[in-house]
């Protein structure tokens, strides 16, 4: 159904500067997938989308897309007299606030992983940002079963849920470009993170330390957490972790096409698109068996009951035999991820606006 009048959507994704994390990707790839679709959006329902980003920024996307410029006191306050239909913050820590006649107001929540670390005024802190920024949320969108159950269970909000999963970018198809790796490095394990404590990095560095027969590569980055991870690794004299920082898709691409398998023990996670992405490559991928991570994984992962370095080690050369001795595992890993989809994803996010302004007639399904 086409609107007689435009129909003002806006996008929220904060300071959005780089697809080098799981927010800053998934705002790329909306972003993207978003100006793809603004023509047809056009065409059949006249649908205009806005984004909000710095003015630098502007046209990253694309030329389809109106651009209007976040400014620092968007934080404070937002005169702007510009009218939207609906209005969509990418994820729940943009700070800058809508436009007063935003209309309905929608926010994404990829995680709630404040609530899994320490109490404390921290914990405290983030969750009064969360209650604040859902006080003002007309309906909200989780990215995997696990936040939408999460959201229900740790905050005061009642209203509408959505569940749409995550796409995962596959880096199967672009030349891969070899890493600053040693020469004579042949089977590795990979990981890819900010190497936070959340990440798990410290159940990483012992299994390093203990099967010191084992190479892995620990790429993400470049931060404070990947810096203290270098020198915990440095402290304790372990050698046989090569650490990469800043990769480019190329070098990613590598690195999963080359690795013997991906690592990914999160203590918590509201998707956990390196492990998607790792599928996209057949790879075997060692998951923790915390929050979203079997609801992603499923059947084409392997799982770490236990943390211990030992039993860390016997999942690793178990699922890696189990790997090599099933010629079907790998096509089976590759079907699975082809589940989680980009297209499919900001797809389904454009068929709940047009469902929550009456211009279409069903809900997108749950995606699994």
């Amino acid at each position: 159904m086409r609107s007689d009048r435009p129909i003002d959507i806006g996008l929220s994704a904060g300071t959005f500067d780089t697809p080098n994390h799981g927010l800053g990707e998934f705002a790329h790839q909306f972003g993207r997938i978003a100006n793809e679709l603004a023509p047809q959006l056009r065409e059949q329902h006249n649908i205009r989308v806005f984004f909000y980003l710095r003015s630098r920024l502007h046209g990253v996307f694309g030329d389809q897309l109106h651009y209007l410029s976040l400014q620092p006191h968007h934080k404070r306050f937002n005169w702007s007299l510009r009218r939207f239909d609906l209005w969509h913050t990418l994820n729940q820590h943009v700070l800058h606030l809508p436009p007063p006649r935003a209309g309905l107001r929608l926010t994404t929540v990829h995680d709630l992983n404040y609530a899994y670390g320490p109490d404390g005024p921290q914990r405290a802190a983030e969750a009064a940002k969360i209650e604040g920024i859902l006080a003002r949320t007309d309906h909200a969108v989780a990215i995997s079963k696990f936040v939408a159950t999460d959201i229900s269970r740790r905050t005061r909000y009642a209203g509408p849920i959505s569940m749409i999963h995550n796409g995962a970018q596959s880096l199967a198809n672009i030349p891969p470009q070899r890493p600053p790796v040693p020469d004579n490095i042949s089977k590795f394990y990979f990981h890819l993170s900010r190497m936070a404590e959340s990440k798990n990095i410290s159940a990483l560095l012992d299994l390093a330390a203990h099967a010191s027969h084992l190479q892995f590569v620990f790429g993400g980055p470049d931060g404070a957490d990947a810096r203290a991870a270098m020198e915990q690794a440095r402290l304790r004299n372990i050698s046989n972790i090569v650490f990469l920082l800043d990769l480019t898709d190329a070098q990613k691409a590598w690195l999963y096409a080359h690795c013997t398998g991906f690592l990914f023990p999160s203590l918590c996670e509201g998707f956990g698109l390196p492990a998607i992405e790792a599928m996209h490559f057949g790879k075997p991928v060692f998951l923790s068996r915390l929050t979203s991570l079997p609801e992603v994984g499923g059947d084409a992962a392997f799982y770490f009951d236990s943390f211990a370095p030992q039993a860390m080690q016997a999942v690793l050369e178990d699922g890696s035999r189990r790997h090599e001795q099933d010629p079907q595992h790998s096509s089976f890993i590759m079907r699975h991820a082809s589940l989680f989809n980009w297209q499919r994803s900001v797809s389904s996010y454009f068929d709940l606006y047009k469902k929550i302004l009456g211009l279409a007639a069903k809900l997108p399904s749950p995606q699994s």
